[in-house]
């Protein structure tokens, strides 16, 4: 089939990923409006899933997952343009079923920053077939940034009604207490900054999972002879975040990677990149779930056959 115009200009993989438009009035002014570098990223990465039928209301991890960077800098950012008065949240809920659906982000309160800029009036509030109950409109709603925090509305001091004289076995006691207080103190201190390290410990490990997939699946997997696209890594980040979470390795990508070339692909010179199917592969990701779990089993043997090899 010969190629179009337009794909001779873009190649056909650039078209079916599709374009975004941006208005230009905000790439020229976003600094006007207090947006910083990152959250101007996150508002392009929105805006190119508006129109996406594919994923038109992203979760905060695929956002993050395309970002490269953490759950954590997502919430952050919503919450900064929020606050700036730029963006609004809410959960969809269909009209007729009344079932949720994902997060929705609203940008009209942003564009209407824009023509304000240029003395235009607001635009109108656009129809939706889902019901959509904003953040800012629930009633004792929580900031879905923010994790809720329960508080009795009259807090109470607990008092012994016949007040004691001090005496010294007393003031043993209180001081025993106290060492007991600053000891726990301490090891809840301990244990915070712990869980902190943890979590970013958390947090690198994934991104150098990511940052292996981006290197390993296009050199080794391939879908109907091409490499997996941007949108395939991503999808798969996800299910082994899902699917593995306590198991995620930057060494058993890699020896997942290897094993889906050797049973899915394999050298031809004569195809058009080099690479022929073995298997006619419907579902990348599923495929590469059933070789990383291959791969974990073989990381084990090796490690343990390792380990008897140090131990004589």
């Amino acid at each position: 089939m010969s190629e179009n115009r337009m794909e001779v200009i873009w190649g056909t993989k650039l078209l079916d990923e599709g374009f975004t438009s941006i208005p230009n009035l905000l790439i020229r002014n976003y600094r006007k409006l207090k947006i910083e570098h990152g959250e101007f990223g996150f508002i392009c990465q929105l805006l190119s899933h508006q129109h996406d039928a594919r994923d038109p209301y992203p979760s905060r991890e695929l956002l993050a997952a395309y970002l490269c960077c953490s759950s954590r800098q997502i919430d952050k950012w919503v919450k900064s343009l929020r606050t700036k008065g730029l963006l609004r949240t809410g959960r969809r809920r269909n009209v007729h079923n009344k079932q949720w659906d994902n997060t929705v982000y609203s940008f009209k309160p942003l564009l209407d920053s824009l023509l304000r800029l240029v003395g235009e009036k607001e635009l109108p509030v656009p129809a939706d077939e889902f019901e959509v109950i904003w953040d800012d409109e629930e009633k004792g709603g929580n900031d879905p940034c923010e994790p809720e925090v329960r508080m009795d509305l009259n807090p109470q001091v607990r008092m012994d009604l016949n007040p004691q004289v001090r005496t010294k076995k007393k003031s043993k006691n209180n001081n025993i207490k106290k060492d007991c207080l600053i000891e726990a103190t301490a090891k809840n201190a301990a244990a915070s900054t712990s869980h902190d390290s943890n979590i970013d410990d958390a947090e690198e490990l994934k991104h150098e999972v990511y940052e292996t997939l981006k290197t390993e699946i296009p050199k080794n997997c391939f879908y109907k002879g091409l490499p997996l696209s941007d949108h395939d890594i991503n999808q798969i980040y996800l299910m082994l975040d899902n699917q593995f979470t306590n198991r995620l390795s930057p060494e058993v990508i890699k020896i997942a990677a290897g094993i889906y070339f050797d049973r899915a692909c394999y050298f031809n010179p004569a195809a058009p990149n080099g690479i022929s199917m073995k298997l006619d592969v419907t579902s990348p990701t599923g495929f590469f779930q059933n070789c990383y779990t291959d791969a974990l089993k073989q990381y084990k043997v090796t490690k343990r056959n390792k380990q008897k090899v140090e131990s004589h």
